[in-house]
């Protein structure tokens, strides 16, 4: 699975971005996640 997310003010624009990738084990449960962050200030 993927998701994207973004963490900022909510009347503003979105300051850190990334984007996470899941994977599920056999019985269905999440097994791992990795996350990249995608921008970030500086």
């Amino acid at each position: 699975m993927r998701f994207s997310w973004s963490l900022g003010p909510a009347a503003g624009p979105a300051i850190v971005e990334g984007v996470d990738f899941g994977t599920l084990a056999p019985d269905g449960k999440l097994a791992a996640i990795v996350g990249f962050i995608d921008k970030m200030p500086g």
